[in-house]
């Protein structure tokens, strides 16, 4: 069985995910309990580093780095704290936690983000538009880097032609043109998606599906895990997008994960043929899920 494909197709969707408009709901939700997926190393970095991207890098800590109000001092300071006791798991290697702690930390930002001095977040919508694609563009370009390295793809021109267009995007916001810039990063954001998909679909091809019924299984149970670990994303690591709360989104989560446990529960009886019907009718409504917050679908 080879793993390579899916996890490409997850990097995919996740980069897709990323261009959604940033939101305010920071409500409570249950994909911890819905994710039954080891934490692992690599989960636990990549966690720790979306949280660094978001600290330091995000337009967002412009604007808190920006605000003199001290309630947003005050909610900063929590979350420094709660970012530093993030780095100290990884570092012991405590890897659940740093995951937890991480989710945390980008929590508490927002929370902070929130009570920002609205006079100096953005300067305008159009300001403010610009600045939210080209979050955006950024996290997409790490999306195709990482999707180039673990496929074995050279993504050298691509990237060129794609940090030329953000360059000369972010010439356009220093003259204040933002609306020209904007334009500029919405033709960098396609070619992402271009060849994102280009190196998904030659890495595809080349996955050799055991057509056993245990083979099937395991496809269909990869296929299912690719799809739970970004509804997982929308549920837990973005709190900050609204579809989180929304109750159609929610409702198939639910089912989705309760048709999961029972394929599940099948395969480990070896009703392998049983278990892979019921694995492929909750990809199905996890992936209505995630059409519902916006996301293509490639799969």
């Amino acid at each position: 069985m080879n793993k390579h494909a899916m996890g490409t197709a997850l990097a995919v969707l996740l980069a897709s995910a990323s261009c959604a408009a940033y939101a305010n709901d920071l409500t409570h939700s249950s994909a911890a309990k819905l994710a039954q997926q080891p934490a692992t190393p690599e989960r636990a970095e990549n966690s720790v580093n979306e949280m660094e991207k978001l600290f330091s890098g995000s337009s967002a800590a412009k604007q808190v780095g920006n605000s003199k109000s001290g309630a947003v001092s005050t909610l900063m300071h929590d979350a420094e704290n709660i970012r530093h006791e993030a780095h100290e798991a990884l570092e012991s290697k405590n890897y659940a936690e740093a995951i937890h702690l991480s989710n945390e930390a980008k929590k508490a930002f927002f929370a902070a983000a929130q009570q920002a001095e609205p006079g100096v977040a953005l300067a305008s919508k159009e300001e403010g538009d610009f600045k939210h694609m080209l979050d955006s563009v950024n996290a997409l370009t790490g999306a195709l880097e990482r999707t180039a390295k673990e496929s074995g793809k050279n993504s050298d021109a691509a990237l060129k032609n794609i940090h030329g267009l953000v360059k000369n995007a972010n010439n356009l916001a220093a003259e204040k043109k933002h609306v020209d810039g904007r334009k500029l990063l919405d033709k960098a954001f396609l070619a992402l998606k271009v060849a994102i998909e280009s190196i998904k679909q030659g890495t595809t091809v080349t996955a050799q599906k055991d057509n056993s019924p245990k083979g099937i299984y395991e496809y269909e149970a990869f296929r299912n895990d690719t799809y739970l670990s970004l509804v997982e994303m929308f549920m837990d690591e973005r709190k900050k997008m609204a579809i989180a709360s929304d109750t159609d989104f929610l409702n198939d989560v639910r089912l989705a994960s309760e048709i999961r446990k029972e394929g599940l529960a099948s395969g480990e009886k070896k009703r392998y043929e049983e278990a892979s019907k019921r694995l492929g009718d909750s990809t199905s409504i996890y992936k209505r899920a995630v059409r519902r917050a916006g996301v293509p679908i490639f799969d």
